[in-house]
């Protein structure tokens, strides 16, 4: 504990360091502007703590663009600033369209925690939107890249007083620890020494001593009995999910017995072994109840397949009307009816197996290992199923395919808002824009309104 305490303290104090030590490799300043309004020079001194802490920054500003913020993400794509759908990390881009009045901040992955959705909307309504309307365009950008600025000083400003609460508090509990440790090992010297062992020898033999030591043997006693009285109810709770089978039931009828004649006794150590029974009793009863269950649900699943596939070989075997004036179904071949048959047939004998382990399950010894062998033999039998339903009913297939998507996709819109408006194509780690509402889509954030 000691050891991972200090590897802790050191990780913590060069985090750190590397805080107060800044930034690594020199940022660059992309201009992308069709106006020709935007002066380079003018915008460098705003530009360059951003650029010295190595941020790409990349400003737009656009004649003609859009409100969707498709527009933006094109013109990162073609200036190789995103990844995916997602704007490189160390990228921050700030994208003004004049017609429509739309505007949109995006930060990547390396600045996304200094510069999170609410600050960056908070940034496009003060700094960014009034020298916007008020036609200052050059000033929009000159005061939003110090906007930003200023915002990530605050942001590290703040993870460095966190910072130095931890490793104070780190400071703190190392100390404890390493005079709790030092305290420790005195002890033991001083109980395997010769005078510790000649006084704790004294002390059990005062009538205080031995007072002491035996209300902590009544403690550990109840201990063990509040503990044994926990697992007798978790017994009786997998009683009732599981028709016990004889060898189980006799077992805990034996520990019933044995907890009723240790009631009244202190025999710490016939209670500790009790304690160890009942773990042991209820790991194979968990154990049984689970490799049931899982036989059971493959058994479902594999009559589920195989009367699907039944029914729908059948329906091909017997077009309806319709089918025989339109696209002829794949004919059922005589092979897939002996692959059917086949079917049916190991069906039968696991269901013959599984009837036989009901019948003997109260006596059964390998009970586990044929479950397992059913649950196995079950899951095989559902996948040839539904491979023979692919090939001989692909129609069939096909359309429950189709099914499933459709349901999916209603309950996935089901979920979403009404009034729901697809997203931006840009995913970036944090994102502000002109946008009709916040839909947290990839750690985005938008608002609506014009600039």
């Amino acid at each position: 504990m000691l050891r991972v305490a200090l590897q802790i303290y050191v990780a913590l104090a060069m985090a750190l360091l590397l805080t107060a030590c800044g930034a690594g490799a020199q940022g660059r300043l992309l201009l992308l502007d069709n106006t020709a309004t935007l002066d380079e020079a003018a915008l460098a001194a705003p530009a360059a703590p951003l650029l010295a802490r190595g941020v790409t920054l990349a400003l737009v500003l656009v004649e003609v663009g859009d409100s969707s913020g498709a527009d933006f993400a094109e013109r990162l794509a073609a200036a190789g600033l995103l990844r995916g759908d997602q704007i490189a990390p160390d990228v921050i881009g700030v994208y003004v369209s004049l017609s429509p009045r739309y505007s949109e901040l995006r930060a990547g992955e390396r600045w996304s925690t200094y510069l999170p959705a609410p600050a960056l909307e908070r940034i496009r309504q003060d700094a960014l939107g009034p020298e916007l309307r008020a036609g200052r365009t050059g000033a929009a950008f000159a005061s939003t890249l110090a906007a930003i600025e200023g915002e990530i000083l605050s942001q590290q400003g703040r993870e460095r007083v966190q910072l130095n609460i931890v490793i104070v508090v780190f400071t703190v509990i190392i100390t404890g620890i390493l005079f709790m440790s030092h305290q420790d090992e005195l002890n033991r010297r001083w109980k395997h020494s010769a005078p510790g062992r000649l006084t704790a020898w004294i002390w059990g033999r005062t009538p205080a001593g031995r007072a002491e030591a035996h209300r902590e043997l009544l403690r550990m006693i109840a201990a063990e009995r509040g503990r044994i009285e926990t697992l007798d109810q978790q017994v009786r709770q997998k009683l009732g999910q599981l028709s016990a089978p004889q060898d189980l039931q006799e077992t805990f009828d034996e520990l019933t017995a044995r907890r009723a004649a240790l009631l009244q006794g202190e025999e710490i150590a016939e209670l500790r072994a009790l304690r160890s029974a009942y773990d042991s009793w209820l790991t194979d009863v968990d154990d049984l109840i689970s490799t049931r269950a899982t036989k059971q649900g493959r058994a479902a699943s594999a009559r589920r397949q195989l009367a699907r596939l039944r029914a729908d070989m059948q329906r091909a075997e017997k077009p309806t009307r319709s089918q025989r004036k339109g696209k002829q179904p794949r004919p059922i071949s005589a092979e897939d009816l002996a692959q059917l048959a086949a079917l049916d047939a190991r069906m039968a004998e696991l269901e013959a197996s599984d009837a036989q382990l009901t019948q003997h399950w109260h006596t059964a010894q390998d009970r586990q290992v044929w479950l397992h062998q059913l649950g196995t033999a079950y899951r095989a039998l559902d996948a040839e199923a539904l491979e023979l339903w692919k090939t001989a009913c692909p129609e069939a297939y096909a359309a429950e395919e189709i099914r499933l998507l459709a349901s999916l996709r209603a309950r996935t819109s089901g979920s979403a808002d009404s009034s729901y408006t697809p997203p931006s194509p840009s995913g970036d780690s944090s994102s502000s824009s002109d946008w009709a509402g916040d839909y947290g889509g990839g750690g985005e954030s938008r608002a609506g309104g014009d600039w």
